[in-house]
């Protein structure tokens, strides 16, 4: 009776340990599951990855513009006259013509790829002249080189130029190199001094060809600014004696290249 007593408590105890056992191991696992729990919450859902930034866009130059330009010119001019020496050899010495001008621009661009091509248009007033004495001669025959009296001048003057050419750029981000060439309609004036006038005195249109080249740099999407060099190529003579005075054939300007260096600025719709 003894012994199964002490099996008895033995085994209660066994039952005890196990049963303890079997509660601490529940309780760790139910402590570690909340914990998961918990932590996983708290834990937020990885971001999408961000999106690459768009690769800037290319600048385009196609569209119409407007805008102004001004600079300087410069070139040759002399004087012929008909009275001295037929039939009309130049008199005069070789004198520089020399100034600046101011006017308005008007275009459009066309962008294909990196190729511009473009049509420009502008009308600037100008103030291009230059002059010289006449060299008096011996008593009675007149001056040595020039027409009208002795003391009198030769002048030649540019007055005004309309252009109207094309343009063919490479557009280069916001820098245009290009290069331009078209139609010059120059407004010359002729005379000589006081002697003659007004009658050995005329400004008439001319047509030339002009050709050039230049640089355009865009600083915003609508502001531009350019330097640009033109040549208007062999002026020629203008005659500009309407009543004969000079004589047979009359008395001309002679006028070669006129070259141009400009800057302006252009605002693009």
């Amino acid at each position: 009776m003894g012994n199964t007593r002490s099996i008895l408590g033995r085994t209660m105890i066994a039952c005890d340990v196990v049963l303890t056992g079997m509660r601490l191991a529940t309780a760790l696992g139910v402590l570690g599951l909340s914990s998961h729990h918990a932590a996983g919450g708290d834990r937020q859902p990885p971001a999408d990855p961000a999106p690459a930034p768009a690769a800037a866009s290319a600048f385009l130059w196609s569209g119409l513009y407007i805008g102004a330009a001004g600079g300087y010119g410069w070139g040759g001019s002399e004087t012929c006259a008909g009275r001295n020496s037929p039939p009309c050899q130049p008199r005069f010495p070789h004198f520089d013509i020399t100034g600046g001008m101011l006017g308005g621009t008007a275009g459009y661009n066309w962008q294909v790829g990196r190729t511009v091509l473009g049509v420009e248009a502008d009308v600037s007033w100008a103030d291009l002249k230059g002059q010289s004495l006449s060299i008096p001669g011996p008593a009675g025959f007149g001056p040595v080189f020039g027409c009208g009296a002795a003391t009198d001048t030769c002048l030649t003057s540019m007055k005004a130029l309309v252009t109207v050419r094309g343009r063919f750029g490479m557009a280069l981000g916001r820098f245009m190199p290009y290069v331009t060439a078209g139609a010059a309609f120059v407004q010359m004036h002729g005379e000589i001094g006081q002697t003659f006038s007004p009658g050995a005195a005329r400004t008439a249109w001319l047509t030339r060809p002009v050709a050039g080249l230049g640089m355009e740099y865009a600083f915003t999407s609508n502001w531009s600014s350019k330097v640009e060099y033109l040549g208007i190529f062999d002026i020629g003579d203008h005659a500009f004696d309407v009543v004969g005075a000079c004589g047979t054939p009359g008395c001309f300007s002679r006028t070669g290249t006129v070259n141009l260096v400009r800057a302006g600025i252009n605002y693009r719709f």
